[in-house]
Protein backbone atom coordinates (compact mmCIF):
# COMPACT_ATOMS: atom_id res chain seq x y z
CA UNK A 1 0.00 0.00 0.00
CA UNK A 2 1.47 3.37 -0.49
CA UNK A 3 2.26 5.10 2.54
CA UNK A 4 0.48 8.00 3.97
CA UNK A 5 1.35 10.01 6.63
CA UNK A 6 -2.27 11.51 7.98
CA UNK A 7 -5.17 9.86 9.03
CA UNK A 8 -7.58 10.32 5.76
CA UNK A 9 -4.02 9.82 3.71
CA UNK A 10 -4.28 6.17 5.02
CA UNK A 11 -8.17 5.52 4.47
CA UNK A 12 -7.76 6.72 1.14
CA UNK A 13 -4.45 4.49 0.55
CA UNK A 14 -6.55 1.50 1.45
CA UNK A 15 -9.79 2.57 -0.56
CA UNK A 16 -7.00 2.92 -3.63
CA UNK A 17 -5.78 -0.76 -2.36
CA UNK A 18 -9.29 -2.23 -2.36
CA UNK A 19 -10.27 0.03 -5.69
CA UNK A 20 -7.38 0.65 -8.26
CA UNK A 21 -4.51 -1.60 -7.14
CA UNK A 22 -1.46 0.11 -9.09
CA UNK A 23 -3.08 2.27 -11.54
CA UNK A 24 -4.18 4.94 -8.93
CA UNK A 25 -5.42 8.18 -10.31
CA UNK A 26 -5.50 7.19 -14.13
CA UNK A 27 -7.39 4.30 -13.25
CA UNK A 28 -10.62 3.11 -15.11
CA UNK A 29 -12.93 0.51 -14.52
CA UNK A 30 -11.41 -2.41 -16.27
CA UNK A 31 -14.65 -3.71 -17.75
CA UNK A 32 -14.55 -0.38 -19.56
CA UNK A 33 -14.86 -1.46 -22.91
CA UNK A 34 -13.86 1.87 -24.38
CA UNK A 35 -11.74 3.72 -22.75
CA UNK A 36 -11.66 7.81 -22.80
CA UNK A 37 -9.47 9.47 -25.07
CA UNK A 38 -6.96 10.78 -22.17
CA UNK A 39 -6.01 9.49 -18.65
CA UNK A 40 -8.24 10.37 -16.15
CA UNK A 41 -5.45 13.39 -14.16
CA UNK A 42 -5.97 14.98 -17.97
CA UNK A 43 -9.51 15.47 -18.25
CA UNK A 44 -11.76 17.93 -16.88
CA UNK A 45 -15.00 16.97 -15.30
CA UNK A 46 -16.77 17.93 -18.18
CA UNK A 47 -14.93 15.42 -20.22
CA UNK A 48 -15.35 12.58 -17.83
CA UNK A 49 -19.27 13.39 -18.42
CA UNK A 50 -19.03 13.73 -21.91
CA UNK A 51 -17.35 10.00 -21.63
CA UNK A 52 -19.67 8.39 -19.66
CA UNK A 53 -23.00 9.82 -21.78
CA UNK A 54 -20.99 8.69 -25.38
CA UNK A 55 -20.56 5.08 -23.70
CA UNK A 56 -23.62 3.60 -22.40
CA UNK A 57 -23.92 0.08 -21.14
CA UNK A 58 -20.55 -0.33 -19.60
CA UNK A 59 -18.78 0.16 -16.68
CA UNK A 60 -17.38 3.94 -15.82
CA UNK A 61 -15.43 3.77 -12.33
CA UNK A 62 -12.76 6.37 -12.94
CA UNK A 63 -9.76 7.77 -11.00
CA UNK A 64 -7.66 6.33 -7.81
CA UNK A 65 -11.32 5.74 -5.77
CA UNK A 66 -12.96 4.46 -8.47
CA UNK A 67 -15.87 7.47 -8.35
CA UNK A 68 -19.08 6.01 -10.35
CA UNK A 69 -21.06 8.31 -12.61
CA UNK A 70 -23.99 8.87 -10.08
CA UNK A 71 -21.38 9.65 -7.04
CA UNK A 72 -19.16 11.63 -9.36
CA UNK A 73 -22.85 14.11 -10.45
CA UNK A 74 -23.63 14.22 -6.55
CA UNK A 75 -20.28 15.64 -5.88
CA UNK A 76 -20.33 17.67 -8.57
CA UNK A 77 -23.41 19.33 -7.44
CA UNK A 78 -22.35 19.53 -3.60
CA UNK A 79 -19.06 20.96 -4.30
CA UNK A 80 -20.21 23.32 -7.28
CA UNK A 81 -17.18 22.71 -8.45
CA UNK A 82 -16.17 24.10 -12.13
CA UNK A 83 -16.91 21.57 -14.92
CA UNK A 84 -13.43 22.82 -16.47
CA UNK A 85 -11.42 21.84 -13.47
CA UNK A 86 -9.55 18.63 -14.38
CA UNK A 87 -9.41 15.88 -12.19
CA UNK A 88 -5.93 15.77 -10.90
CA UNK A 89 -5.02 13.83 -7.95
CA UNK A 90 -5.41 16.81 -5.22
CA UNK A 91 -9.14 17.32 -6.60
CA UNK A 92 -9.66 13.16 -6.27
CA UNK A 93 -8.49 13.16 -2.82
CA UNK A 94 -10.53 15.62 -2.01
CA UNK A 95 -13.90 14.33 -3.66
CA UNK A 96 -12.31 11.27 -1.73
CA UNK A 97 -12.53 13.18 1.81
CA UNK A 98 -15.76 14.38 0.81
CA UNK A 99 -17.44 10.86 0.82
CA UNK A 100 -14.84 9.31 3.60
CA UNK A 101 -16.37 12.16 5.88
CA UNK A 102 -19.67 11.52 4.95
CA UNK A 103 -19.15 7.89 5.83
CA UNK A 104 -18.70 8.96 9.84
CA UNK A 105 -15.20 9.59 9.99
CA UNK A 106 -15.79 12.59 12.28
CA UNK A 107 -18.22 10.18 14.30
CA UNK A 108 -15.75 7.43 14.31
CA UNK A 109 -12.60 9.38 15.46
CA UNK A 110 -14.52 11.05 18.29
CA UNK A 111 -15.80 7.45 19.24
CA UNK A 112 -19.76 7.90 18.21
CA UNK A 113 -19.14 5.04 15.89
CA UNK A 114 -17.49 1.95 16.53
CA UNK A 115 -14.63 0.72 13.56
CA UNK A 116 -17.14 -1.82 12.27
CA UNK A 117 -19.96 0.42 11.48
CA UNK A 118 -17.22 3.52 9.81
CA UNK A 119 -15.88 0.73 7.97
CA UNK A 120 -19.57 -0.58 6.73
CA UNK A 121 -19.83 2.83 6.32
CA UNK A 122 -17.48 3.10 3.68
CA UNK A 123 -18.00 -0.22 2.12
CA UNK A 124 -21.66 0.88 1.27
CA UNK A 125 -19.38 3.94 -0.96
CA UNK A 126 -16.70 1.49 -2.27
CA UNK A 127 -17.44 -2.30 -2.87
CA UNK A 128 -14.10 -3.04 -2.56
CA UNK A 129 -14.05 -2.91 0.97
CA UNK A 130 -16.10 -5.73 2.76
CA UNK A 131 -18.97 -5.08 5.27
CA UNK A 132 -18.30 -6.50 8.81
CA UNK A 133 -19.97 -9.76 7.39
CA UNK A 134 -16.51 -10.33 4.97
CA UNK A 135 -19.27 -9.80 1.79
CA UNK A 136 -19.22 -6.80 -0.49
CA UNK A 137 -21.88 -3.93 -0.05
CA UNK A 138 -23.46 -5.22 -3.64
CA UNK A 139 -24.00 -8.16 -2.68
CA UNK A 140 -26.45 -6.67 -0.19
CA UNK A 141 -27.76 -4.81 -2.51
CA UNK A 142 -28.43 -7.36 -5.08
CA UNK A 143 -29.83 -9.88 -2.20
CA UNK A 144 -32.29 -6.87 -0.95
CA UNK A 145 -33.74 -6.50 -4.59
CA UNK A 146 -33.90 -9.82 -5.03
CA UNK A 147 -36.61 -10.09 -2.11
CA UNK A 148 -37.80 -7.67 -3.36
CA UNK A 149 -38.08 -9.15 -7.17
CA UNK A 150 -38.82 -12.68 -7.59
CA UNK A 151 -37.34 -11.99 -11.36
CA UNK A 152 -34.77 -9.99 -10.15
CA UNK A 153 -32.04 -12.74 -11.46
Amino acid sequence: MPKESDELGKIRALIQYAESSAHGYDAIQHRAKIRPAKKPTQMTFAEIFEWIEATPNQQHAIGRYQIIPKTLGYLVTQTKVDLGVTFTPAVQDGLANILIVEAGYAEFMSGQISLDRFMDNLAGVWAGLPLKSGKSSYARSRRKQCDRDPNFL
